[in-house]
């Protein structure tokens, strides 16, 4: 095989690794669970009815907004925040940065300076509150989406920037299990590079990371410890991580649990899948 044709996997691996955290952020936002509480802990539980004032001096119901995002209303929640464009309230500006992504991913025009508009939004928040877990959980995911459209060296040299990101959401909120689900994705995906991969990827493109199935494995525990079965994905990933590192038994466990499992979202039916072509391995 010829050192280009390598380079062109090294550009495939490297797109297929930073695509989790894109494609799996959504299905785990959109569970009931995760929709966030502010009076006790972010992201965990379902939603306690919440006005907080915000600095326009209105009552903000934050739970309509986001029963709005959960049923994929976007185009009515893009209305009820337009009423907001002003605030600096970093609820609002992490709110108005998600739903930019999901307008963004809809329009089908991912492009840099779409996505830069959505990352401002969670790098004003940043300025204003620099400890809180949501906004670092919306600033690792959009400064990769907005990374990838800058380019590959662009993304590479912003892991490190999104592992920072979801390490210090779950720091704020130890019990954020979507943070820790995307930050074992982030060291599973990266692990799952080649030695020579690696290599290309460090000479052409800028250094990949170091990561590890053990670090992987810890990040989903603690997903799972802070919502148990609660998302069908981790607990397959959970199996899965202990195939890699050779724990049979605990990986058959695990995997066995996925099967009975509910489906409650699209992507239930694909892990379903995937499970049971791992279960064939044994």
């Amino acid at each position: 095989m010829n050192t280009s044709r390598h380079f062109r996997i090294v550009l495939l691996r490297l797109q297929t690794a930073l695509q989790p955290v894109r494609r799996y952020c959504r299905c785990t936002l959109n569970r009931p669970y995760y929709r966030p509480i502010y009076l006790t802990a972010p992201f965990l539980t379902y939603v306690a009815f919440a006005k907080v004032r915000s600095d326009t001096k209105s009552d903000v119901d934050f739970d309509y907004l986001d029963s709005l995002y959960n049923s994929n209303r976007f185009e009515e929640l893009e209305r009820a925040l337009e009423a907001y464009r002003e605030s600096r309230d970093v609820r609002m500006l992490w709110r108005r940065a998600r739903l930019r992504w999901e307008l963004i991913k809809k329009s089908g025009k991912k492009t840099a300076e779409n996505t830069g508009e959505a990352y401002a939004l969670v790098k004003e928040a940043l300025e204003i509150d620099d400890n809180n877990s949501d906004v670092h959980r919306w600033a690792g995911i959009l400064s990769n989406a907005h990374n990838e459209q800058v380019g590959l060296s662009a993304q590479i040299g912003n892991l490190l920037t999104m592992k920072y990101h979801l390490t210090r959401a779950t720091e704020l909120n130890p019990h954020d299990a979507t943070a820790w689900t995307l930050l074992g994705i982030w060291h599973y995906e990266l692990k799952e590079m080649s030695w020579y991969q690696i290599k290309l990827a460090n000479t052409f493109l800028g250094k990949v990371p170091d990561a590890s199935y053990e670090e992987a494995l810890e990040c989903f525990m603690k997903a799972e410890q802070s919502n148990p079965k609660g998302w069908n994905r981790n607990v397959f990933l959970i199996g899965k991580v202990n195939f890699r590192l050779g724990n049979m038994e605990l990986a058959r466990t695990y995997l066995e649990e996925v099967l009975t499992m509910k489906h409650t979202i699209e992507d239930d039916t694909e892990v379903d899948s995937e499970a049971r072509k791992l279960l064939s391995k044994f």
